[in-house]
């Protein structure tokens, strides 16, 4: 459901269709994250935006875009050409697909949602360490729920993928309110 109102929101922001994917979600190792990062990389650009969370317990948010073209979206969002660079805007459209979907999440369940702004882990010509950079060997987790969707805009050459990344103790969490809230 929160997903929906997020695509609706998004919509209605940029004017145009926002088609949402069905939700995938599974507990991923982070070996298998890597190599799954590792598949999408060889396909093209990849840009990589990071943003942690916090509900109960704390996630990560990552956004990975594919054929990022900031221009147009800049346009639809009242930006003047060259008035934001590519990074910025992919920091903004991280912003907004997170602050939409997990603050629909937050309110459904109840629970404030709390970010720290969101940071640029790649752009198409940093490619080499990402899967090293996001799923760290010194990370506290070893498994992780991992919530997948790809969003497409109307008329634009752009695919998002919203990954949201949780520990077992977070996972444990929302499992337990979304039980509750269902009954």
């Amino acid at each position: 459901m929160a997903m929906g109102q997020a695509g609706s929101s998004l919509a209605k922001l940029f004017g145009r269709f926002v088609e949402l994917s069905i939700p995938n979600v599974n507990i991923h190792s982070r070996e298998a994250l890597h190599s799954k990062v590792s598949q999408i990389l060889p396909k093209g650009e990849l840009w990589v935006a990071t943003q942690p969370f916090h509900m109960h317990v704390g996630g990560e948010s990552v956004v990975l875009a594919q054929h990022y073209v900031s221009s147009p979206l800049a346009e639809l969002m009242g930006f003047d050409e060259g008035e934001v660079t590519d990074e910025e805007m992919l920091l903004e459209l991280a912003n907004l697909i997170n602050g939409a979907f997990l603050g629909q999440l937050g309110n459904l369940l109840g629970v404030p949602v709390g970010f720290t702004p969101p940071t640029l882990l790649c752009n198409a010509s940093q490619r080499q360490n990402v899967a090293s950079q996001l799923f760290p060997e010194t990370a506290e987790w070893t498994h992780s729920l991992v919530m997948e969707v790809e969003f497409n805009l109307e008329g634009e050459s752009l695919s998002l993928y919203l990954w949201l990344l949780l520990t077992e103790k977070c996972s444990q969490w929302l499992t337990t309110v979304v039980e509750e809230f269902f009954e």
